[in-house]
């Protein structure tokens, strides 16, 4: 990973939370719909329903997110499809499937969308 800041690349782990060169510390994550809003700053959570503004359409546990550094991953482990929206073109998440994310990716499950962005530090 290269930190954008400084540019210097680096392997990252889970428990790194500053970049090893500049110090500056990693941001953390936010997922919003339009009902809710969920903030990603530990190293695993898993998201549904409860967390996402209670659609019938997200599974009770729909995905794992984990931060790894800066980074944000997701696995899609929910029953209804998730569809991964980036920059206009859009694929399908197969269940157990992990994607890295990236500042504007959407998720969308039916006709529930959640937008990904990282937060300022």
């Amino acid at each position: 990973y290269a930190f954008p800041s400084c540019a210097q690349p680096f392997i990252t782990e889970v428990a790194r939370q500053n970049c090893p060169y500049c110090r500056a510390a990693f941001s953390a994550w936010e997922i919003t719909t339009a009902g809710a809003s969920v903030r990603l700053d530990s190293p695993t959570r898993v998201l549904g329903r409860g967390e996402l503004g209670g659609s019938p359409k997200i599974s009770k546990q729909h995905w794992i997110l984990r931060r790894l550094g800066p980074a944000l991953t997701c696995e899609s482990i929910g029953l209804n499809p998730t569809r991964l929206i980036r920059g206009g073109a859009e694929r399908v998440l197969n269940r157990g499937e992990s994607v890295a994310l990236e500042a504007g990716d959407r998720l969308a499950i039916a006709d529930v969308e959640l937008t990904v962005r990282p937060l300022a530090a």
